[in-house]
């Protein structure tokens, strides 16, 4: 006998950093209930990004009419329903059909990084957790992007052991914190600092103890490790700024005192 009005309800309960199914990006993870089930209750993980689900049901599907429905993050209900052999799907704003016996797909945008979903299902007329049959729950993530190349801006040229200070920023486009990895080109190695929100200007102090040409490189990762190419910046360091300034002033008086020996000696050619 085939169950009306079921229904699949996945609803926020939590923050976490960490769970046993883990979460995957450029991946696939199919969540089963005979796998996962606990008191007909199944956890999931989604992360921030926009989410390709598909559900199937092992039984071989219900009867006309039945209704299965998704609350989404923000509360808007996606319902299915068996019409006819094709299930009908409504998002409240499109409705289209899916044929029975085939997975039915759904995407879920913006929901929040790392949390914490619990999916269950449930005759919904009875209000009692029933056995509906194994029901796999696919999601795949493959929409995870690096945080834009880091901006740097500063000075670009110094005097030996002196801090100076330079801005970077980095843009991630699902919103996720992000790390800066640093390399001052001293042979110092590079360093991590973070996580920072994304897109907030940040602050770095630097001293050089030795003249020369310095490169800058610094990158930008999520918290999913998903790394930006280097953003570079050309630092020189001389003996002295004010030396450096007086060896231009001297070289500019020395051709200015020149120039009437220059004159004598074109006027004689």
């Amino acid at each position: 006998m085939y169950r009306k009005n079921l229904y699949i309800i996945l609803f926020l309960i939590g923050l976490i950093t960490s769970n046993g199914f883990g979460v995957a990006i450029s991946s696939s993870i199919i969540y089963s209930t005979d796998d996962l089930l606990s008191d007909n209750s199944s956890t999931l993980i989604i992360s921030s990004h926009p989410i390709f689900g598909t559900a199937t049901w092992s039984d071989g599907g219900f009867a006309v009419g039945t209704e299965v429905k998704v609350l989404s993050i923000y509360g808007r209900l996606i319902t299915f329903v068996n019409n006819d052999g094709d299930w009908l799907i409504d998002f409240n704003e499109t409705t289209e059909k899916w044929p029975d016996g085939t997975p039915f797909e759904v995407i879920i945008t913006g929901c929040c990084p790392r949390w914490f979903w619990s999916g269950y299902a449930y005759d919904y007329i009875n209000g009692d957790y029933n056995d509906l049959g194994n029901i796999e729950l696919s999601y795949n993530e493959n929409l995870n992007h690096p945080p834009t190349v880091p901006y740097i801006n500063g000075s670009l040229i110094g005097k030996p052991d002196y801090e100076y200070h330079f801005t970077i920023e980095s843009v991630d486009l699902e919103w996720n914190d992000i790390y800066y990895c640093i390399d001052y080109g001293d042979n110092n190695g590079e360093i991590w600092i973070g996580p920072f929100p994304t897109g907030e200007r940040q602050i770095i102090n630097h001293t050089w103890n030795e003249k020369g040409i310095y490169q800058i490189k610094i990158k930008s990762k999520d918290i999913y490790d998903a790394e930006s190419d280097w953003g570079m910046l050309k630092f020189s360091v001389s003996k002295s700024c004010e030396v450096f300034k007086a060896h231009i002033l001297d070289i500019s008086h020395m051709f200015i005192e020149r120039l009437p020996l220059l004159e004598k000696i074109l006027l004689k050619l």
